[in-house]
């Protein structure tokens, strides 16, 4: 894994995250890197707990939880491309459909994010709005691995490999079928990780 789980897990309750570890419910964490933008450098962090009440754990690398270029330039809200606020966002998705298209996770709950509205080629985490804006957990092409994030993110976490998602779709349904009908989810980044790393356990 590129990162330590026991990191992640305590970077998540330093945010005022929660873990749930009821059998095959789903545990989903994002971790941001800014340092270069509209590329795939994001990671997604997902894990459950087994009956044993051990933990399993899945990783994808090629993800992004910030909005491709395009979107930043031309936002398709008058307000601002939306940018997902770090922290935890409690009940965020439930299973539907994206763009009424294949199944994915669809937001079901307000959040918070940022709304960059200047067209620049920079995440600007400026702003606070509060709402239903279709900040959805979905993929990006089904055909091919796209170079950028271009237009496939405004706000929503994306994977760029259709198996990456395909496989984290059926650990989600897999939760549905458990009983779990939220998804909750903690944006952190990687100065998150990184400090919780110096800080070395008793």
């Amino acid at each position: 894994m590129k990162y330590d789980m026991m990191t992640i897990i305590r970077a998540v309750e330093k945010v005022g995250g929660e873990i749930d570890r009821t059998p095959v419910f789903l545990n989903i964490v994002g971790i941001r890197d800014l340092s270069n933008p509209n590329t795939w450098n994001d990671t997604c962090v997902y894990f459950r707990f087994n009956e044993k009440g051990e933990i399993e754990i899945r990783e994808i690398l090629e993800f992004t939880t910030d909005p491709g270029i395009d979107n930043l330039q031309k936002p398709v809200s008058p307000q601002g491309c939306a940018i997902l606020r770090r922290g935890y966002h409690k009940n965020l998705w439930q299973i539907g459909l994206h763009q009424g298209k294949y199944e994915a996770l669809r937001q079901a709950t307000p959040t918070h994010v940022h709304r960059d509205n200047n067209k620049d080629s920079r995440h600007d985490l400026v702003g606070d709005d509060f709402g239903v804006f279709g900040i959805n957990f979905h993929r990006a092409s089904s055909q091919k691995l796209v170079p950028v994030v271009g237009l496939y993110s405004a706000g929503c976490q994306v994977v760029r490999n259709i198996n990456d998602f395909s496989k984290f779709m059926q650990w989600a349904n897999q939760a549905k079928k458990a009983g779990q009908k939220f998804f909750s989810y903690t944006l952190l980044t990687v100065e998150d990780i990184n400090a919780v790393e110096s800080i070395k356990p008793e």
